[in-house]
């Protein structure tokens, strides 16, 4: 569950130190999170 936020986060902060922008960071903290959140759905809830 941590390791998607974590790891998307920091492609986030990359991409707005590289860019010079504020956006990416929030939305790979979230984008990250929610994908943690549905594969963990899809592995254990569905099956």
């Amino acid at each position: 569950m941590l390791s998607g936020p974590l790891f998307y986060g920091l492609v986030g902060w990359g991409l707005d130190e590289w860019l010079g922008t504020t956006l990416f960071l929030p939305l790979g903290l979230v984008g990250g999170g929610a994908a943690s959140v549905y594969l963990v759905y899809v592995r254990y809830v569905k099956s």
